[in-house]
């Protein structure tokens, strides 16, 4: 487990492919972020602005992650909604990184298949993105469909300070 003394930033990109849930073929997203620690509580919420009309947000939204987050972090999840004045805010997917897959974009850049950094039009891809899948949400039965209701690309990064990196081998 990696022990960082330092603040890191996760900024909340944009998102791409999301479902058309108004009735002008667009959505109005915004995302509910939620760092949680080993037990499942919540470290810090944070909701990026409501984009309207659009199936490709784009939000830049940053969230500071102080030091005793970042050390206490085990899980970022987020859920991407539609915004409903009116009626409910319909639910566009979620999806959730772990602390292990954190780190590696943040010290091995490394690609796997769960958070891969992708191709995208546009480019703009930087080493520390990350992108996720989103899926439906758990059925009863407690599996995942593999459904993609489209991605969110997240990004990590240290803060500049006097900083140290230790390995805790306990």
């Amino acid at each position: 487990q990696f022990l960082i003394d330092r603040d890191a930033e996760l900024t909340i990109v944009d998102a791409k492919g999301l479902q058309a849930k108004d009735s002008n073929n667009l959505s109005d997203p915004f995302i509910i972020v939620k760092v949680l620690n080993q037990q499942g509580g919540t470290l810090i919420k944070s909701t990026t602005p409501v984009i309207r009309k659009t199936l490709t947000p784009t939000w830049n939204h940053k969230i500071r992650l102080t030091k005793d987050i970042v050390q206490n972090l085990a899980n970022v999840y987020i859920e991407c909604y539609d915004y409903d004045m009116v009626s409910f805010n319909d639910f566009l997917g979620e999806a959730n990184i772990d602390r292990g897959s954190l780190e590696d974009s943040l010290f091995d850049h490394q690609q796997d298949n769960l958070h891969a950094l992708s191709q995208r039009a546009g480019g703009g891809v930087e080493p520390n993105d990350i992108i996720l899948h989103l899926r439906p949400k758990k059925r009863g039965d407690g599996v995942i469909p593999s459904l993609s209701l489209g991605t969110v690309r997240l990004r990590i990064k240290l803060m500049p300070q006097e900083w140290r990196v230790f390995r805790d081998y306990v």
